[in-house]
C-alpha cells in the first residue's frame, strides 16, 4: 500500500466514525428534547368513555351482481 492509500483509508475511517457519532448524538438530543409526557403524568386521568358499537347489515338483494360502468362513447376507431 502506498502512503496515499493509507492516508485515504484513515480519512474514510475517521469520516465514518464522525458520521456515526453525529447520528447517535442527534438521536440522543431528539430523545432529550422530545415533548412526550412521562408515564407518571397520565396516572391521574379518568378512564376513557366509549359508546356502544352499531352494526348495520345491508340485504343481499340490494347489492348488484356485478358492477358494470355505463359506456357513453363509441369504441376507438369506430365511426
Amino acid at each position: 500500500m502506498s502512503l496515499n492509500q493509507v492516508h485515504g483509508l484513515r480519512v474514510k475511517t475517521a469520516a465514518a466514525a464522525a458520521g456515526g457519532l453525529a447520528v447517535v448524538a442527534m438521536g440522543l438530543i431528539g430523545v432529550m428534547t422530545s415533548g412526550a409526557p412521562d408515564a407518571s403524568a397520565s396516572a391521574g386521568t379518568p378512564a376513557m368513555n366509549v359508546g356502544t358499537t352499531t352494526t348495520i347489515t345491508t340485504p343481499a338483494k340490494d347489492m348488484p351482481a356485478k358492477a358494470v360502468p355505463v359506456v357513453k362513447a363509441a369504441r376507438y376507431g369506430a365511426s
